[in-house]
């Protein structure tokens, strides 16, 4: 049946640089202790997610002591204590370090437990490798742009933070996570909003074999700011072969500021009509989202 669809695949981008449910943050806390998007379309070969996350033996085994426990009265501070030792750890940030975390809480897998999304901001970082480097107002006037925002996935289950993966983008505006049930009905994907530029794009993740996996992606908006821009909305319909939603992209107006406006952070308004720009459907065989 499949063979009988012309494919194109899912247009993609790469970056030049470093390299009950709830849709709102619960909770936000801080720990004190490229250039541009260039290319349209990508092989899929190349969607490899990095974290850029080690750790040595004795590390893992003093986190397996961190786990928290979901029966204690101090759950809370212990996972706060588990993420942030496994964010240090991981990234090898000393004291002199500060991130920020926001969790997001939603069933992603099969199982019955509810797991987290944990959103991570490393601006501090971004800001004192640019003083260090030979061209800081450069760095600046991209936003800073490289590995400075990452999103981690802590089973409920297990207890522990299974995957990781770096979302390429300005750490000036964090990241936004929301869920939809896409790939299937018993649980949620998650929906990763970032900023590049004066553009905003979508990452579509679902959790598979404990694993972020990357099954779409396209653009909010682009252009903020100029005469030439484009904005998109989505919707989700029924699968046109297979179980999971399909995405269906509406063109959409971008209204843009006047006067001056922080590319990075402005938050424009988007309306949508009714001109469908294209609509998509899951690949069960190749994991990804195409179009015809």
């Amino acid at each position: 049946m499949l063979k009988k669809f012309n494919f194109t695949f899912l247009i993609a981008l790469t970056v030049l640089g470093c390299n009950g449910i709830d849709e709102k943050p619960e909770k936000t806390s801080t720990d004190k202790a490229s250039s541009a998007l260039n290319k349209d379309s990508i092989d899929q070969n190349e969607y490899n997610l990095n974290s850029n996350f080690k750790f040595t033996k004795e590390e893992l085994l003093i986190l397996e002591k961190l786990l928290p426990n979901p029966q204690s009265l101090g759950y809370k501070k212990e996972f706060e204590k588990y993420v942030n030792t496994y964010i240090r750890m991981g990234l090898k940030l000393d004291s002199t370090i500060s991130f920020s975390t926001a969790t997001y809480s939603e069933n992603l897998n099969n199982d019955t437990e509810k797991d987290v999304v944990i959103a991570l901001n490393l601006l501090d970082l971004a800001k004192k490798k640019a003083v260090k480097a030979s061209n800081p107002a450069q760095l600046a006037q991209i936003g800073f742009m490289g590995d400075y925002n990452y999103i981690l996935f802590f089973d409920g289950a297990s207890q522990k933070i299974l995957s990781e993966t770096v979302i390429r983008s300005t750490p000036l505006s964090p990241l936004k996570i929301t869920f939809e049930s896409i790939s299937s009905a018993k649980f949620k994907d998650i929906l990763v909003d970032f900023r590049i530029l004066n553009a905003s794009y979508k990452d579509y993740y679902m959790i598979k074999t404990n694993r972020f996996e990357r099954i779409f992606q396209w653009k909010n908006f682009d252009g903020l700011g100029k005469e030439q821009n484009e904005a998109y909305t989505f919707e989700y319909g029924k699968g046109t072969i297979s179980l999971s939603r399909d995405i269906i992209v509406y063109k959409a107006k971008l209204s843009n500021p006047s006067g001056n406006f922080d590319k990075f952070t402005f938050e424009p308004e988007i309306k949508k009509t009714n001109e469908i720009f294209k609509r998509f459907f899951f690949h069960p065989e190749r994991g990804i989202y195409m179009t015809r």
